[in-house]
């Protein structure tokens, strides 16, 4: 009699279990279920998008790396090449520009680092009075010809020109304890064109806070980029231009006649850089993505 009771408690329990299996499957349970379920659902379609826009992306780059490559080969054989950084400029962007540049059949000749002393605020007194003796050592000088200009004017002499006054030019910027330029592959006056690299976004040059480093560093990039055309074959100012107070930006919206290209640190924007370079003279031509850029890729010539 025992066992038989202890089977109809047992038969109860099982009944009472799948009842409230049931009711708690049909209600609280199923809600969480479902949402549980849904959540792994959009988490794991979220990560399908991000892998295969990724992937796009890859596909992109290569696409435009090979349908540049035609326009590239051959395209500046035999032009002598000067590279020239400025603080913050990432080294991994100068190897992709020698790249580039080897596939259009070019040469770098010379490769030149500017200093803080060139870019600094506290440093305007000192670029002033450096420009008194340096104008009168360079000839073709406009009239009204800033200490910016003048300083930028000789350090493009230096690259591109051999001969007294040029070898002083490039003493009195590569010399004493501040120096301008820093030289560590000297073209000996043979470059005829000059590519200047500059950071990329959101990299500090230098440690100053002040308000006034900004504006330096403006007169001291607009110099540069109104005198860079001078060279034998022109010269590009190859930048970031992802804010209004990005390098790039700032030049254009001065008006700066001068080629400029955005998007540093990218394949895309190194193989506009040297396109670019053909017919680079002193004109406001723009090419990139940025603000002001007329086209990603010069037009073909």
């Amino acid at each position: 009699m025992v066992n038989f009771r202890y089977h109809i408690v047992s038969l109860i329990a099982v009944f009472v279990a799948l009842c409230l299996g049931v009711v708690l499957g049909a209600g609280p349970l199923q809600s969480r279920i479902s949402s549980g379920l849904a959540s792994n659902a959009t988490t794991a379609s979220s990560n399908e998008a991000l892998a295969q826009a990724q992937n796009n992306g890859k596909i992109e780059a290569r696409a435009v790396s090979e349908l540049a490559q035609s326009r590239l080969n051959g395209s500046l054989n035999g032009v002598s090449v000067a590279l020239v950084t400025v603080p913050g400029t990432d080294s991994a962007d100068v190897d992709s520009m020698r790249q580039t540049l080897g596939q259009a059949g070019a040469q770098v000749s010379g490769e030149a680092e500017l200093t803080n002393t060139w870019l600094s605020a506290d440093s305007a007194t000192f670029r002033s009075t450096l420009s008194t003796p340096l104008a009168s050592h360079l000839s073709g000088l406009p009239a009204d010809a800033g200490a910016e200009a003048v300083i930028a004017q000789a350090i493009v002499s230096s690259l591109t020109q051999s001969g007294s006054e040029p070898d002083l030019v490039k003493q009195i910027l590569t010399g004493g304890d501040t120096p301008v330029m820093k030289i560590s592959k000297d073209p000996q006056g043979g470059a005829q064109a000059i590519i200047v690299i500059g950071p990329r976004a959101n990299t500090t040059s230098t440690n100053e806070t002040s308000a006034a480093a900004p504006l330096a560093s403006q007169a001291s990039w607009e110099g540069l980029a109104k005198m860079i055309g001078n060279a034998p074959f022109g010269g590009v100012i190859f930048g970031d231009a992802s804010s209004d107070r990005s390098t790039i930006s700032a030049l254009r919206n001065a008006n700066v006649a001068a080629t400029t290209v955005d998007q540093v640190g990218t394949t895309q924007g190194t193989i506009s850089a040297v396109l670019a370079l053909k017919d680079a003279h002193a004109s406001a031509r723009s090419f990139g993505v940025g603000s002001g850029a007329t086209s990603i890729f010069p037009p073909a010539q």
